[in-house]
């Protein structure tokens, strides 16, 4: 867990609050490396902001970490609403808010406690997808400003007790209620205001586990494999000619199943409570039937998005506009590269400064969106 990142929040709060423009003075430099070379890339950040300064006003939080200057209807929980063309999310209070977590938060060297001490000092007021169950229970958070989101991998958990041939078995009758079932551990949150929302699986593969992956089964008894067929039946093909354009269809089909299923079954147990979704983070972010079907059935849609320097404006404006749903992105990161064999998915840079500058400039162009919270 990465405690260095003060300056990420501080950004994130104040570019999330105004609408800012940048000045014309030179950017900050990060030295990044690009196919064994080091590069200078220009970052956004406070000190480029021209006639910048803090109002010590816009920084006073509310018990949950929320914006105090902006206050909306309070409902006692966490949701989300768009405010004069700007997604945002509101806490339990009605204050506006921008969740701050690190996404991974395990109590090997930290008790409970002293977490909820700890991440208030630097700017978090939530805990991400992989965090220890354990942190949700500590009595420090009536006072410290932390929202959880709890997870049950419907997916991954369906497999293991049933042991399916294929990885994305969504169209299964069984899986329905199966997902009834294990949503039911999600009762004991109903009444808790510290929950931010429920996320699903991670990461699922609708891609090449889903056309292909389910005419590769080749039975009629089984109901992926009949989905799969009478689908390219529909559009005039068989299980020999299709192509990619039907391959992205059908991972709509499967994310209407797929969301509709997991979240009739969240909120028949909570009504309370966001369904913030299943981390997407390939191409089915892309395909505007797949971000609709999804959009349907989430209060926000979350993904990591990693290959990025700064938001890609269009991109982000058309999944938030095909979904109908603000966005959160859960994982990014840049990696100082030290022996040139780091692993994972992230920006590898020279050294921690221009990984700092990194992140400022990331989010500061996700905030100028307008659809990302």
């Amino acid at each position: 867990m990465n405690i260095r990142m003060q300056p990420l929040l501080l950004l994130t709060a104040v570019l999330l609050q105004t609408d800012l423009s940048i000045g014309s003075a030179p950017l900050p430099q990060a030295q990044v490396s690009v196919g064994g070379s080091w590069l200078s890339f220009g970052c956004r950040t406070l000190d480029s902001i021209e006639g910048y300064t803090v109002n010590p006003t816009n920084m006073v939080l509310s018990k949950y970490g929320g914006w105090k200057a902006r206050q909306v209807a309070a409902t006692g929980f966490f949701r989300v609403e768009k405010i004069d063309g700007r997604w945002w999310a509101v806490d339990p209070e009605g204050y506006l808010y921008i969740h701050k977590a690190p996404n991974s938060i395990h109590l090997d060297d930290f008790t409970a406690d002293e977490i909820y001490q700890l991440l208030p000092q630097y700017g978090f007021n939530g805990a991400g997808s992989w965090t220890d169950d354990a942190l949700f229970g500590s009595p420090l958070k009536e006072q410290a400003p932390l929202a959880y989101c709890p997870k049950i991998s419907f997916i991954a958990l369906y497999r293991r007790d049933r042991n399916p041939r294929i990885e994305m078995p969504v169209f299964d009758a069984a899986f329905e209620t199966y997902c009834n079932q294990k949503a039911q551990e999600f009762s004991v949150y109903v009444n808790d205001p510290h929950v931010f929302g429920y996320f699903s699986d991670n990461e699922l593969p609708w891609r090449d586990e889903g056309l292909p992956a389910h005419l590769d089964i080749n039975d009629p008894a089984d109901a992926n494999y009949a989905t799969a067929v009478a689908f390219l039946a529909d559009r005039g093909k068989t299980p020999s000619n299709w192509n990619t354009d039907d391959q992205n269809e059908y991972m709509a089909v499967m994310a209407e199943r797929y969301y509709s299923v997991v979240s009739a079954a969240i909120k028949n147990v909570d009504p309370n409570h966001m369904y913030i979704g299943s981390r997407c983070h390939s191409t089915e972010k892309t395909i505007q039937a797949f971000m609709e079907n999804a959009g349907k059935y989430v209060d926000l849609f979350t993904m990591n998005h990693y290959h990025r320097w700064g938001a890609r404006q269009v991109e982000i404006a058309n999944m938030a506009e095909w979904s109908g749903r603000p966005l959160m992105v859960t994982e990014f990161y840049a990696m100082q590269l030290l022996t040139g064999d780091e692993f994972g998915a992230g920006w590898r840079v020279q050294d921690q400064p221009s990984r700092g500058l990194f992140y400022q400039n990331y989010v500061s162009t996700l905030a100028e969106t307008k659809n990302v919270v």
